[in-house]
């Protein structure tokens, strides 16, 4: 992407001037800030605008008794002004980034590949950008920029990355809709590991009840990526809270492996206690016993602390299924040995 020199408009040049006679008396005093400077020294255009005024020296006389020189008061207020007024390049091409953007989903619905192009071959915050799409895009344009990334061959993961954690994942939580739901599963497919970690990150930081949205898109997930959900959930897991329980609840199928099993029945060991009147818990704690099955033997110290330090209306139902397992385990075990 090639980025144009900022041009000062002619309203300015007045002020310039007086700010460079300034910076030609005080370039040499000891206070001053030569990494500003330098930092100034790569926005503004100096060469070209010591071809429109020449050098410094050359076309200004400093002097005590100079009249056009202003008071330091002065001087302060101006640098503050162009200071004000001068924008970061990159900030510039930013907004015009956002707003070509915004403009073309639109009108056409879809960006055309040498926009998409610019976006993951340029060396702009690309995070700052899709941070602020979210709050120019609607609803429908979010799901089109999204298909028109899928439709492009995308050399650069970051764009994809921004996307998925800056506009599909937030626009979960705002509503349900079919079209939605397709744009999450199409991700899904293609960009698996992506989605997988970010969706999972998305969700374990949340402190709040989930949204019925977000619960509708994740249980609107096809059975193979809420396995892989549920067992990227389930490994990065710290404690389990109130709303990782619908989760899970949502996610658990029938292709759980043991390792997943065994790291998941730990984890409500250790929150046994905090949910121990939880029946939301007891009843997850019910589904994973039957899911278990004849394996129970395996998991029969832990879900003994569970199930002694439950309290919830499953308490019984919990108790019964967990002693049959356990009996038929024992007989399973017994007959073998003859």
């Amino acid at each position: 992407m090639n980025f144009p020199r900022y041009e000062f408009c002619e309203e300015n040049k007045s002020l310039l001037q007086a700010f460079i006679k300034k910076a030609n008396q005080c370039k040499s005093n000891i206070h001053c800030n030569h990494k500003e400077y330098n930092r100034l020294s790569k926005i503004l255009p100096l060469a070209p605008l010591s071809d429109k005024y020449g050098e410094a020296k050359e076309v200004i006389t400093i002097s005590d008794s100079d009249e056009d020189c202003q008071n330091d008061n002065e001087i302060t207020s101006l640098c503050k002004t162009i200071n004000e007024s001068l924008r970061p390049l990159n900030e510039t091409v930013a907004d015009d980034i956002t707003y070509a953007i915004k403009e073309i989903l639109e009108t056409e619905k879809c960006l055309n590949a040498s926009l998409i192009s610019d976006l993951h071959s340029s060396k702009l915050n690309l995070d700052n950008i899709f941070q602020q799409l979210f709050k120019e895009l609607g609803y429908e344009s979010i799901i089109d920029f999204g298909q028109s990334l899928r439709s492009n061959v995308i050399s650069n993961d970051n764009i994809i990355l921004v996307y998925v954690k800056y506009l599909l994942l937030p626009q979960l939580e705002l509503e349900y809709s079919d079209r939605s739901q397709e744009n999450l599963n199409e991700f899904c497919n293609k960009y698996s590991d992506i989605v997988s970690e970010r969706l999972s990150d998305h969700l374990l930081i949340c402190d709040d009840k989930y949204s019925r949205s977000l619960l509708q898109f994740v249980d609107g997930l096809s059975e193979q990526f809420k396995v892989k959900m549920f067992k990227n959930l389930v490994t990065n897991c710290k404690n389990l809270e109130d709303n990782h329980i619908s989760l899970f609840d949502t996610l658990q199928g029938e292709q759980v492996d043991n390792d997943t099993l065994n790291k998941l029945v730990e984890i409500m060991s250790k929150s046994a206690d905090k949910h121990s009147t939880n029946k939301n818990f007891g009843k997850f704690l019910l589904k994973i016993i039957q899911l278990v099955g004849k394996n129970i033997s395996t998991f029969e110290k832990p879900l003994n602390h569970i199930i002694g330090t439950h309290r919830s209306i499953w308490k019984g139902k919990i108790q019964k299924t967990y002693d049959e397992l356990l009996q038929d385990s024992f007989l399973m075990s017994q007959s073998l040995r003859y």
